[in-house]
């Protein structure tokens, strides 16, 4: 495929996109494997003749990076009767909303219906209340979820293994349409359309908006009402973006929200120098969804805690918007 440039008033656009402008998919395949092994929390696939399964973790540099795989330890290995099905990708550990849903639920794009019914889904060790809920969503109860630390190396009876619907960073507009119409269905969310413009306050979380006061005084002339995402249910969450015409925030999870939002929302990406090299992950899925998509960079301050604040320069956000075609209401 052939990817536009995104919109942006900066001088000129970031190598970090023009350098992607064209990708192709990998294909998407589920087979089962008799005999296949689970090693680390990350995930690794490990065949029946002890050769790794690197479409597992996506790429094979992935194995360098983390510890247990550059360093690997002796580990006891734990046997398991019946069919399974694996979630576990390098970043899911974390809990980070992003790599949930796009990298472990859709894993379950165009598999979930053929699966059967007994099968026991490999999970990240520690989860948080939303990735329950969301398999909730799909008929996935905890009693069929095993635990995955890496303390121990899972031996399957039968792996019914699925490469990725698409490389973490990358996205297939079927396959978000695909989560999106299963959760609201599930959750009973017939919203589609409307013009509420929203921007997504990272208040609660690190990363965020040094100048948020200043960015919300402005972006109230436009008619744009202040969202802080972490705070909602996930019902709540999926009604908001579905009624969303134009949403505005610093680049982060969140933004995944958009695979609710009707096709041709007006996306503007806020980001700051240390998640630049990142910064095609949303123009791809925008992209892929018929949205429009502009970014802007920020500046950063000092971090205390390893994670900076970014400050959003209100000139450039103003002109983005004119350029957006949003005007002040």
């Amino acid at each position: 495929m052939v990817r536009r440039p995104p919109g942006t008033v900066e001088p000129s656009v970031d190598p970090v996109f023009t350098d992607r402008l064209h990708h192709r998919h990998g294909r998407r395949y589920i087979t089962p494997v008799d005999g296949a092994r689970l090693v680390g929390s990350a995930g690794l696939v490990v065949l029946p003749d002890r050769s790794a399964a690197v479409e597992s973790v996506f790429w094979d540099h992935i194995l360098e990076t983390i510890p247990e795989f550059a360093t690997p330890s002796r580990r006891s290995v734990e046997r398991r009767r019946g069919p399974h099905f694996s979630l576990l990708v390098p970043w899911t550990h974390r809990s980070n909303f992003y790599h949930w849903f796009h990298d472990s639920l859709l894993r379950l794009h165009d598999v979930i219906d053929d699966l059967p019914d007994d099968t026991s889904y490999l999970v990240p060790g520690w989860m948080q209340p939303f990735q329950y809920e969301t398999l909730a969503l799909f008929g996935i109860g905890r009693d069929r979820l095993v635990h995955c630390t890496g303390h121990t190396i899972i031996d399957m009876e039968t792996l019914h293994f699925a490469t990725a619907t698409s490389a973490s960073g990358h996205h297939r507009a079927e396959a978000d349409r695909w989560l999106s119409q299963r959760m609201r269905t599930a959750l009973g969310v017939d919203a589609d359309g409307g013009d509420r413009r929203i921007y997504l306050s990272r208040r609660n979380a690190s990363r965020r908006v040094a100048n948020e006061s200043d960015v919300v005084d402005l972006l109230a002339d436009f008619g744009f009402e202040v969202v802080v995402p972490d705070t909602l249910s996930l019902r709540e969450q999926v009604v908001t973006f579905a009624q969303a015409s134009t949403i505005v925030g610093a680049h982060g999870a969140a933004l995944y929200n958009m695979i609710h939002s009707p096709e041709g929302a007006v996306v503007i990406d806020m980001i700051g120098p240390s998640l630049l090299r990142n910064g095609y992950i949303f123009w791809n899925q925008a992209q892929e969804l018929g949205h429009d998509y502009w970014y802007l960079k920020t500046s950063s301050t000092d971090p205390a805690d390893g994670q900076a604040d970014t400050v959003v320069p209100l000139d450039r956000l103003e002109a983005t918007l004119a350029a957006a075609g949003i005007s002040r209401r």
